[in-house]
């Protein structure tokens, strides 16, 4: 049996619009004659949305009866229609292409480390990190919007846990296991709580990657129009802690973790001390602030006091700022240099 050959579009200033769509010509032998109808009736001028299934009838039948109705349909072939996943399985899906993805990923990272070191080192390590922090999210919403973004978090957690543990497995066979840190600390702690510990802190990913991205396109822009100094990220931000005897494991992963986070903090923190110091060198009302940020902003001691006026602080300004060189925060080690003292 074959469908009519002719156009089953009817103008649409008809009151009995009909359209038919079909990836097949002809319907499926092998599971008999179904049809899948969608159609918006209008029964007593109140929309009604229902599905009609056709089942092994004649096809002219059904043509018959639906030309014959105020209402517009869409048919798909048995092999053309598939009904949408549910949430879990959307869920599942992306939880299992992103876990194989971030599989794949350290094993490219693996080998990438072999040929250069660079990798662990910025701006290389930008990349690479991106492919196990924020990348996934990015591939599970274009998967599944927000299903797919906690699909992604989902995997991440488990990739986790698997990473540290199959790592810390293959390790304890090549030496013998001694002592770990996360041992010890589970013994303080207990074993449980210092990994939701460490779990809660997972989430200041998000913050470290906003301030490493700053530091990326903001502060080269500020430094050029500001003259205040440049910086080498790769002195700053860079992993090295894996080549120290004995991290494995849950040790290996949260000392990365510390070693990227601690470079990118102290990196900005020396991008702000060089903006605080140039654009407003006054201190704080408060005596407990200045002592808390001294240890980040040592200038504090040497910025105008907040009870001083307008003129102290212009004052204060041209004594460390003469337009020679960079214009860096007053405790800056380039202040030291013969040069910079002329």
């Amino acid at each position: 049996m074959n469908w009519p050959k002719n156009s089953l579009n009817r103008s649409k200033n008809s009151p009995k619009h009909l359209s038919l769509q079909s990836k097949r010509k002809t319907p499926s032998t092998s599971t008999g004659d179904v049809v899948f109808f969608w159609s918006k009736i209008s029964l007593q001028d109140q929309p009604l949305r229902c599905g009609f299934v056709a089942q092994n009838r004649n096809w002219e039948e059904v043509y018959s009866a639906f030309t014959n109705m105020d209402s517009r349909f869409v048919f798909a072939s048995p092999r053309s229609y598939y009904p949408p996943l549910s949430d879990m399985h959307q869920l599942l899906h992306t939880a299992f292409f992103i876990f194989a993805s971030l599989a794949i990923a350290a094993i490219f990272t693996r080998i990438a480390y072999a040929i250069t070191e660079k990798v662990a080192q910025a701006p290389l390590l930008d990349l690479f990190v991106s492919l196990f922090t924020w990348a996934p999210w990015v591939a599970g919403a274009l998967l599944n919007g927000w299903i797919g973004i906690i699909g992604a978090v989902i995997a991440q957690l488990v990739f986790l846990h698997v990473f540290c543990v199959v790592h810390r497995a293959l390790r304890g066979f090549r030496k013998k296991k001694g002592r770990t840190l996360t041992d010890a600390q589970g013994r303080v702690l207990g074993p449980f709580r210092n990994q939701l510990c460490l779990m809660v802190q997972t989430p200041a990913i998000l913050v470290f990657a906003q301030v490493r991205l700053a530091e990326i396109l903001l502060y080269p822009a500020i430094a050029w129009l500001g003259k205040l100094p440049t910086y080498r990220s790769s002195e700053w931000v860079n992993l090295s802690r894996h080549k120290y005897d004995g991290l494995i494991g849950y040790d290996l992963l949260w000392c990365w973790y510390c070693d990227w986070m601690t470079g990118i903090w102290a990196l900005g923190s020396e991008m702000l001390r060089n903006i605080e110091s140039f654009w407003c060198p006054i201190r704080f009302r408060s005596p407990d602030k200045n002592t808390n940020i001294s240890i980040d902003f040592p200038d504090v001691e040497k910025w105008v006091s907040a009870d001083c006026t307008m003129e102290d602080a212009v004052l204060a300004f041209e004594a460390h700022y003469n337009g020679i060189g960079k214009n860096s925060w007053w405790g800056h080690p380039d202040r030291r240099s013969p040069e910079r003292k002329q």
